[in-house]
């Protein structure tokens, strides 16, 4: 098997895909969940329960990235996910109980998503143009999400919660045949500081980006888990909530281009806090859910403000990581937020209203403009010399 270099177009082409397979269970988490209660009969916390068990695994990977990242070979680590994650999908469909299901959706993101994400997300911090390479995997991630939300309730009507799971299992074996395109390693920690000498920064701008992220992601995921049943309390059909979504997802994708096209054009630092502020406001158009024209406004701004500014978040925290092996947490940080929007928004929710995650969302994305704020207060470098490193 000839090496494969890790800035070659069949590399990046093959991250971008590999990342878009294992996010598609939570860019469909809407339409899943819709589904999942309709067939399953759960109650807003066990739909919080259900999302997050998944999140939560790919999490606990992430996490423990920082030991094994570097070490192990990442075209084998791959086979290895993609399988997983098939078979995870296919098991979930003899689940007997609630209890099992959850259990095994941990598992396909423990072994499955989780892997995906940590290595496609680490080589994406690799290459040369990292705010480029994430835009374009947040590309591909919305482009699949929006085909699966569109699908997915028509998939449901013809077969159920069991065509849905087959659906999702079918994505990452149609990927096995193009698994040699991906790198055996990513650059050595050598490579990597070297790369990164220029634009050392204290340590703090890291930790607090990656605190950000997990304020933003809290929000978005409270919204996020419940996108659909608000969509309910308007009264539209699943098919149409579905559409909606999709085409929301759709105005994803275009965000996701807009940022790759806008590189570093006109700066880096205004971005994420201009979606901080607009996912405010999307949250609170989404508590007047009883117009459905309102409803369809706000979902279709939720997904292009937030690819707006996510890749230059990920970018700014990634050209602070200086030794390349934090950059994995980028995820852990993303889906710890996801996990504790899941949860809390569903404990908030329980059997009332969506109203509560929508309040929470407001509030998370309050705190994430705060820590944002403190990453330029607290770096050590002169304001003159900490705006050209972040730019």
């Amino acid at each position: 098997m000839m090496p494969v270099d890790i800035e070659s177009k069949r590399a990046i082409f093959w991250a971008v895909m590999a990342s878009a397979a294992a996010t598609l269970f939570f860019n469909t988490l809407p339409v899943f969940l819709g589904v999942a209660a309709e067939t399953l009969q759960l109650n807003g916390e066990q739909l919080g329960q259900l999302a997050a068990a998944e999140i939560g695994g790919i999490c606990l990977t992430s996490t423990s990235a920082v030991l094994w990242i570097r070490r192990v070979n990442w075209r084998w680590i791959s086979i290895a996910g993609l399988l997983v994650m098939a078979a995870g999908n296919l098991l979930c469909m003899g689940a007997d109980n609630f209890s099992q299901l959850v259990a095994l959706r941990f598992l396909i993101g423990l072994l499955g998503d989780g892997v995906m994400l940590t290595v496609t997300y680490t080589l994406f911090g690799d290459v040369r143009d990292t705010d480029r390479a994430f835009a374009f995997s947040i590309a591909g991630q919305t482009g699949l999400g929006m085909l699966g939300l569109m699908l997915m309730p028509h998939i449901a009507e013809w077969g159920g919660l069991n065509a849905v799971l087959m659906a999702i299992a079918s994505v990452p074996l149609l990927l096995l045949p193009i698994c040699l395109w991906m790198p055996e390693r990513g650059r050595n920690r050598e490579t990597v500081t070297a790369r990164n000498s220029s634009g050392r920064v204290s340590t703090w701008p890291v930790a607090l980006g990656l605190v950000t992220l997990f304020l933003w992601f809290m929000g978005l995921n409270a919204l996020w888990t419940f996108a659909e049943r608000i969509g309910a309390e308007t009264g539209l059909a699943q098919t149409k909530i579905g559409l909606v979504l999709s085409l929301g997802m759709g105005m994803g994708f275009l965000g996701a281009l807009v940022s790759s096209w806008m590189g570093d054009r006109f700066g880096r630092l205004w971005q994420a806090p201009v979606s901080f502020v607009c996912h405010a406001l999307i949250a609170a158009l989404f508590l007047q859910h009883t117009y459905a024209v309102v409803y369809i406004g706000a979902a279709l701004l939720f997904s292009f403000i937030w690819n707006i500014g996510l890749p230059y978040m990920m970018g700014l925290i990634a050209r602070a990581d200086v030794s390349g092996r934090f950059t994995a947490w980028l995820i852990t940080f993303i889906t710890a937020g996801q996990v504790a929007g899941s949860l809390l928004g569903g404990k908030l929710v329980g059997d009332g209203t969506t109203a509560p995650a929508c309040f929470f969302a407001m509030g998370c994305c309050a705190a994430a403009m705060v820590t944002y704020w403190l990453i330029g207060f607290w770096a050590k470098t002169p304001p003159r010399r900490r705006l050209q490193v972040m730019n």
